[in-house]
């Protein structure tokens, strides 16, 4: 099997929804990291994995939501979040302020997600990593060539 690309963060604190999908989506080549509470998602967000999607309820009891928003938007890189929940009112209108994706959990949430994780990793991802070489691998990485370029000049950047 190949070595995934991606690593998605599910954040629920309910063990059963994490679970599933993480059994729906570790069919796909994404790595699966949980969550079960607001700080493990914080600690995991700002620790050593590299975590390229997060997807998660935000109902959790440990952390007022205003505070995990403002931790998950001040992370560096930039980390695109899904938010999957049941109660799609009450986060409306503070969702309305951080705009990210909604999906209401239900009996086919799962394959919206499956359709909405791809949209979500390649604009912001547009290099994978490579997975690692084996000492098989005699390849001279300055050989390698990319279609994107590794690093992008600052005065290129729109303000």
């Amino acid at each position: 099997m190949d070595t995934p690309l991606y690593t998605i963060l599910i954040a629920d604190r309910n063990p059963n929804i994490r679970s599933f999908l993480k059994r729906e989506l570790a069919s796909t080549d994404w790595h699966i990291h949980l969550a079960g509470t607001g700080n493990d998602l914080v600690q995991t967000i700002y620790g050593p994995i590299q975590v390229d999607l997060i997807i998660m309820d935000p109902d959790f009891s440990d952390i007022p939501i205003r505070t995990l928003i403002k931790k998950i938007q001040g992370r560096v890189p930039f980390l695109p979040v899904i938010v999957h929940s049941l109660n799609m009112d009450m986060l409306s209108a503070l969702m309305e302020q951080w705009a990210p994706s909604l999906v209401e959990k239900n009996g086919s949430s799962v394959e919206i997600l499956k359709t909405l994780i791809p949209n979500f990793l390649t604009p912001y991802l547009p290099l994978k990593r490579d997975p690692p070489k084996t000492e098989a691998s005699h390849e001279n990485p300055t050989d390698q060539k990319s279609e994107h370029p590794k690093s992008m000049p600052l005065d290129t950047l729109d303000p």
